[in-house]
């Protein structure tokens, strides 16, 4: 390993010790006086109000921000809280309300057979009362607590119901939430199919009720499920459309879902940078939020893509810090996976006795109405664990075990006879696999029983020779990985060079030719005319002063023109005055003539950029929406432009006629085609999602 390496692991060490220093003293000294703060503050407000309907919006408007917040603890305080001042009140629809949002706190704080008991005796209140309303809210949720514990048909069945009374009585916001869960069924099903038709539906719906938060999770769903496809592109295309509408709104959960699943479709393509630049994004800002869970769950992500990088000390590092960070908050399912994780990461590594440790304690937390393909991935664990060991009586029990729970996934039906369960293990694998390792169990007896130590010491000298020699020759095919990686870069900062240079010569020809036509031709256009007006004040006949005037007013014209081209200096502008005054003008200059209506939003604008950088901005947009105008006659565009710490991206949505999109179809548009030439130059990406009569959308990004 060359020194660089080793400083590297040595800085992200240290980065991790202080990071986990930092928190854990946060979460014993910080959190608890923050929560306790908050609960006083809160409360103090509602002391405070008099009016009793203005208490009952009090609360609403309390338990929304919490939820939004993610925080169930403060949550649960003033569900109870506001639960006991609807009684009083003897306001049955608001305690039901109240009552609801107490099953979300205490679903969202993991504890779901509480959350199920309270949403069964809410439902019951309902009934009573006939609240037609409610009572849909309290099945939809009861539904996502069956979901969770794995009961899909009950789920089903209800959600099925539920959609087609929402339909029925034409609510969009309870179909919307229903949809959501009907394709996170599908996509636990693995049915990946009909859940993006599900999650598209909803993406529709939420798209008419124009809710920020709504579409953002939309587009999440979808980008998750692209993820899953294989799709990564279109995954991280939807990702950053979603991000857009969640940076809206400030919803830091959201935000950090997105990161997440930009850091994952990033993994995924092996661009381990870009996947950790997004998992510190996520890990910054669940620290914010000091949700225990959802902080954990970040340490672990960035463990796991450690490990995708073969760095098992750090991986193990951050493993470590997700566990700490939830050992005692009795989170079940979230430490049976950091236990599997573990287990992954030394069955990766070699050493399989703790590999195993691992696998059985994760055992040991599943329960009985677990996930079958959950059961498979640590019995494939165990299973792999002790056959790396040459232990084959345990390695045959947990294959077994292994394939009756892949029989379970498959609905396979179950029988207790030994020629079934033979016809079973043939429908999964190979059966001279059960042959090998019996094979394997026959030879260890043999071996148990002989003196041959002198025959193993040789076996155990040749496999550290073997092990050596791959050692050597994976450090070779390292160092010229890395070769070729700074013959790439260096070709990627040479093709920069000449971009930039380009970029400047015609900044400075532009300027030149701006000038020129200032300083010259407009002032000849000014001195004639002086002579016109001088012309005009002299005795004339009538026809000479009429053809006087019409002449003035040409050279007015001319004038005018000369000084408008003057004033095109577009590049100068964005360098000089900023990019939003450039694009203010591009704007009023379009949306001037009434017939196409262009609108322009920026993100992260307060972050400094490159004069280069605001200019390939500004050149970039006007092209496409030039060509929106031109090619696809469109009348609606909108356009986002986000600034991300390493680079920007932007989003152009046009109504206009659209086109069958293909790199060849492209290539004979020329302006697009240069373009997209020009962004993979810089390091780019160039996405185009375009169907005739359905207009385009052209996502770009590109590094800074």
């Amino acid at each position: 390993m060359t020194h660089q390496s080793y400083s590297m692991i040595t800085k992200n060490f240290i980065f991790l010790l202080l990071a986990t220093f930092f928190f854990q003293w946060e979460m014993v000294y910080a959190q608890k006086p923050k929560q306790d703060e908050l609960k006083d503050s809160l409360s103090s407000v509602l002391s405070n109000i008099k009016n009793e309907h203005q208490k009952g919006l009090k609360y609403e408007e309390i338990l929304e921000f919490l939820n939004k917040e993610n925080k169930p603890d403060p949550g649960m305080f003033f569900s109870n809280e506001a639960i006991a001042w609807a009684k009083s009140q003897k306001n049955t629809s608001k305690q039901v309300s109240y009552a609801i949002q107490l099953g979300t706190f205490q679903s969202i704080n993991g504890d779901m057979e509480w959350s199920l008991q309270t949403y069964q005796n809410t439902l019951l209140l309902a009934q009573k009362h006939h609240l037609t309303l409610e009572i849909l809210k309290i099945k939809h949720r009861i539904a996502g607590i069956l979901l969770k514990q794995n009961d899909k048909e009950t789920a089903q069945f209800l959600l099925d119901s539920i959609l087609k009374v929402a339909q029925k009585i034409k609510n969009p916001t309870l179909e919307s939430q229903v949809l959501i869960d009907l394709g996170k069924l599908e996509r636990a099903n693995g049915n990946y199919k009909n859940s993006l038709h599900y999650f598209q539906q909803n993406l529709e719906i939420v798209s008419r009720l124009q809710n920020n938060d709504d579409i953002a999770y939309a587009y999440l769903q979808l980008g998750i499920d692209y993820g899953k496809t294989k799709d990564i592109q279109k995954s991280i295309a939807f990702n950053k459309k979603g991000i857009n509408y969640a940076l809206k709104e400030q919803n830091k959960k959201r935000i950090s879902e997105f990161y997440n699943n930009i850091a994952v479709s990033f993994r995924s393509l092996k661009q381990y940078d870009s996947a950790f630049h997004y998992h510190k994004l996520v890990l910054t800002n669940q620290k914010l939020t000091h949700n225990l869970k959802s902080i954990a769950l970040a340490y672990m992500n960035i463990g796991t893509t450690f490990s995708f990088q073969k760095d098992y000390s750090l991986a193990e590092k951050y493993y470590d810090s997700a566990y700490q960070t939830i050992k005692d908050k009795k989170n079940i399912d979230l430490e049976r996976t950091i236990y599997q994780n573990y287990s992954a990461l030394y069955q990766d590594k070699g050493d399989f006795q703790k590999s195993i440790q691992f696998g059985l304690k994760a055992l040991r937390l599943l329960s009985s109405n677990q996930q079958h393909n959950e059961l498979f991935n640590v019995y494939e664990n165990l299973y792999q664990s002790y056959k790396g060991l040459k232990k084959s009586d345990s390695a045959l029990y947990y294959f077994e075990k292994m394939v009756a729970s892949k029989d379970s996934i498959y609905n396979f039906e179950n029988s207790n006879s030994i020629e079934t369960r033979k016809r079973q293990i043939d429908n999964f694998e190979n059966q001279n696999k059960i042959s090998e390792l019996s094979k394997d169990n026959q030879l260890n007896k043999i071996l148990l029983f002989s003196a041959l130590g002198a025959f193993l010491s040789s076996i155990y000298i040749a496999y550290l020779f073997l092990k050596n020699s791959n050692r050597k020759k994976v450090l070779a095919q390292q160092k010229q990985a890395i070769e070729e990686q700074k013959v790439l870069t260096l070709i990627k900062n040479q093709e920069m060079q000449v971009i930039n240079a380009c970029v400047s010569g015609q900044e400075q020809e532009r300027q030149s030719i701006s000038e020129e036509l200032h300083d010259n031709i407009g002032s000849d256009m000014a001195t004639l005319k002086m002579h016109i007006e001088n012309l005009l004040n002299q005795p004339t006949t009538p026809n000479t002063k009429e053809i006087l005037y019409k002449l003035e007013s040409i050279v007015d014209q001319s004038y005018q023109k000369i000084r408008n081209l003057s004033h095109l200096k577009s590049n100068t502008l964005v360098a000089q005055k900023g990019l939003e005054l450039a694009l203010e003008k591009l704007l009023n200059n379009i949306n001037s003539n009434d017939q196409t209506l262009v609108k322009i939003e920026l993100f992260g604008f307060d972050k400094d950029m490159k004069d280069e950088s605001k200019v390939l901005i500004y050149n970039t947009l006007q092209e496409l929406i030039s060509n929106a105008i031109k090619h696809a006659k469109a009348t609606q565009i909108n356009a986002q432009i986000t600034n991300f710490d390493h680079e920007f991206n932007i989003l152009v949505e046009d109504n206009g006629s659209g086109f069958d999109y293909s790199d060849k179809i492209l290539e004979k548009g020329m302006g697009l085609y240069n373009l997209k030439r020009k962004i993979e130059h810089l390091g780019g990406t160039f996405l185009v999602d375009s169907f005739k009569g359905k207009g385009t959308t052209i996502n770009i990004d590109i590094p800074i």
